[in-house]
Order: structure tokens, then sequence, then C-alpha cells
């Protein structure tokens, strides 16, 4: 359902409790295309909740490389990020090249919003409440995420030894089977989804609905996947090497993943069938065992930043990770896990469900307190409405990505921080 803006200057009236204090600045969105289902039917209440919002001074904004992502407050206190692109700007001889840059990036932006509509209302994903325009550009308004990324938190998981430089292996798995469990609650709500950017940057740990030292003690972090600006949604159509150009093939945008965790077919263009290639939920196992082969050893499986002169592309499919030594012998079965998710040959790779059988299984023999309480709590599917009743916003420009923020830790985490 589609909501016009009247352009008008609201007060903020009875704000809710959340709402900042201070000095605030209104924002009062053009249109937004709600696909919230307390809209349907109740085009006042949305405008009211949705379309007047308030952001502080010195509130919590996150500048990427082409968006903004700024926490807000709506009349009922209600808090959500809003997803801006930065606009085309520099000298005039630059300015119709960061204008064509921007158009790109719109196109783009648009695709992110689509595939965050496709996951939102699963459990381990951000809620998406709609696609707007403000000030004339694009925006995506969604779910604040409170909490802080992983790799914030990963410095505080328990260790083997005291100043060992990894995580405890049975933490490694512990995150594995979650983050495993999320995508596996996005492949059986949709015909295929593949986040394709998993990272410790893109991987919030919630800190509203249960405080630090709770997640510590039940051994289950409390996950959300963040971040979707190369997320695709993926079907047997584009599998097919042989399938019409996708969004990649028809714009000549590459969304690429995070060189460090990202497969090597996400880090090139031209090899054989890499159409097909980069639409396959095993781009999210190669990330994923990435990420926990860095928690468990304390660095990337190829350090590539250490090797900017060479192409990681060639480094990830001539070499295999730097050697890491188990630190217990148990450990042997979790890191020939990891290295069966981080072959080179997409084909090679443990689909998502076999991955996480794997490492809860492994997890079973090792603690099984906490493989029981990631056996009680899979991802729930909430209600999220049927693709055929959302409809789009018609502008010219797009935009894409959501960055979680950070609330605060508990006590006991920020004083070791300190």
């Amino acid at each position: 359902m589609i909501f016009s803006g009247t352009g008008a200057s609201r007060s903020p009236g009875d704000a809710g409790p959340g709402t900042p204090s201070g000095s605030v600045r209104l924002i009062e969105l053009d249109s937004l295309d709600c696909c919230s289902p307390t809209a349907v039917g109740a085009a006042d209440t949305a405008s009211r909740q949705y379309m007047t919002l308030l952001a502080a001074s010195g509130e919590s904004t996150h500048r990427g490389g082409s968006g903004r992502a700024t926490k807000v407050f709506n009349a009922y206190g209600e808090a959500f990020c809003l997803k801006s692109l930065l606009g085309a700007g520099g000298s005039n001889a630059d300015r119709r090249r960061s204008e064509a840059i921007f158009k790109g990036r719109a196109w783009a932006f648009r695709e992110e919003y689509l595939a965050q509509r496709t996951v939102s209302g699963i459990e381990g994903w951000p809620a998406t409440q709609g696609f707007g325009t403000y000030a004339g550009g694009p925006v995506i308004l969604m779910d604040w995420v409170e909490g802080r990324t992983l790799r914030s938190v990963a410095p505080y998981l328990p260790r083997t030894t005291r100043y060992g430089m990894g995580v405890a292996a049975e933490w490694v798995a512990s995150v594995g089977v979650r983050v495993l469990q999320i995508l596996m609650a996005a492949q059986d709500r949709t015909s295929g989804f593949s986040h394709r950017d998993i990272s410790p940057r893109n991987i919030m740990v919630r800190l509203d609905r249960h405080p630090l030292r709770d997640q510590l003690t039940s051994g289950v972090l409390d996950l959300v996947l963040i971040d979707l600006g190369s997320a695709a949604s993926i079907d047997a159509r584009q599998m097919d090497p042989n399938a019409a150009p996708d969004f990649t093939q028809q714009t000549n945008i590459w969304r690429n993943g995070t060189i460090e965790y990202a497969p090597p077919e996400m880090l090139t263009r031209d090899a054989p069938g890499v159409q097909a290639l980069r639409h396959s939920p095993k781009i999210d196992v190669y990330a994923l065992c990435s990420v926990l082969y860095e928690l468990y050893s304390g660095h990337t499986p190829y350090q590539l930043m250490e090797h900017a002169d060479l192409s990681p592309y060639r480094v990830k499919c001539d070499y295999a990770p730097i050697n890491v030594t188990p630190r217990e012998s148990g450990d042997k079965g979790l890191l020939d896990c990891l290295l069966a998710g981080l072959a080179a040959a997409q084909g090679a790779r443990p689909g998502i469900s076999e991955l996480k059988d794997t490492l809860w299984h492994w997890l079973s023999g090792r603690a099984p307190t906490m493989a029981q309480s990631l056996a009680q709590r899979p991802p729930r599917m909430m209600y999220a409405p049927p693709a055929h009743d959302l409809r789009l916003v018609p502008t010219p420009h797009d935009a894409g990505g959501l960055r979680g923020t950070d609330s605060r830790l508990p006590e006991t985490i920020e004083r070791r921080m300190r």
C-alpha cells in the first residue's frame, strides 16, 4: 500500500518514551510503500507510525561507502533504521560521472530492498517496514537492530586458554550452527536465498532481548544477519548457465562480498558459468566457514590484506588456507568441517543443511548442553505478507544496505572493554 506525505510541518506531539530527548530533527517522508501488515486498510495509522519520524542531533548514524543509516523514532517511541543513498557530488567536471554512478547504486538499492522484503518477518533477519522517498531520494525503513557486531563481541567470547588468540572451539561451532539455522529458515521460506556477504561485521549480536551475560550462559548468541546489499534470491532458472541475464549482467553492477571472506566466484566476472555460481547458497557456506576459521585461529584463512599485490581470486583458487594446528585433539573434526566449506570449487563444498548437521553433531559430542540449547531454539517464522500484496513506489532512484548499530554491553563486559 502506497502512502504520500503532505509535506506539511508537524509537531512531534505526544511522543513515546523511546523518542530522543533534546534537540531533534523532524523527518517527513515524501512517500512510503509499506510492507507492514499493520498498514493494510489503515492509511492514517501507517502515516502516523512510519512517515513522520524524529532523529536526535548526534543520534546514531552510520555512513558507508554509498549510503547512510540513521536511527529514527516515530511518535510512539518505536526505533527504526532509515537507510538513504549518498547523493552525487563533487566538481562540475566529475558530477556527470558521479550521477551515473549514483543511478547504478540506485538500481542496487532497489535490489537490496527486494531482498530484505523477501526475508522480512523471519527471525534472524531484519524486519523491513517499507520503501519510500525523502527529499527526492530513495530510502528503506527497517527495524533498528540494537546490539554489537560479531567482530566487536568476539574478543569477549570464551577462550580455550586465558590469553589464547582464538575463540573456544565449541563456541565457534555454536555460532556456525546458529547462522546456518537462520540461513535455512530463509531457504524454507523462499525458493532460495543467499546473503552473499557474510562477515563478522554483518553478523549482529542482539542485546535488546537478552543481556550478553545470559547469552553466554546459554551457549547461544542471539544473532541477526544484516547488510543485504549483495543478497540475491535463487531459483532454478538462475542456476541454469543458459538462463537469461540476471541483475548483475543486465546492469554491469557487480555486488561482491567482503574479499577476506567471499568465495572465488564472488571475486571474478569472467569465470565459466559465473552467473549460476553467483546464485548459490554455497556462497554463504564459504563465507561463514571463513568467519568461523577466523574465530578459531585469530586470523582469516588467507590474510589477503597482507598480500594486496596478488589477485584474491587466484590466491583462493590456487592455494590452500593457512594451516592451523588444532589446539586440542578433538578440534580436528571441527577444522576438517571448516576446510571442507572453504573448498575453492563450489561443488566440493557441503550444502547449508549438511554443514549445519555436521557442526551440530560435533558440538553434541563436545558440549552436549550447548547443542541441546541450539536444538530447542530453531528460528521461528513470523508473519510476512506475500509478495503479490506489495507494490513499489515508482521513483527514478533506488538504494541499499543495513548496518546495524550498537547498544550498551552489559556492565561486566563494559568494564573489560575500558
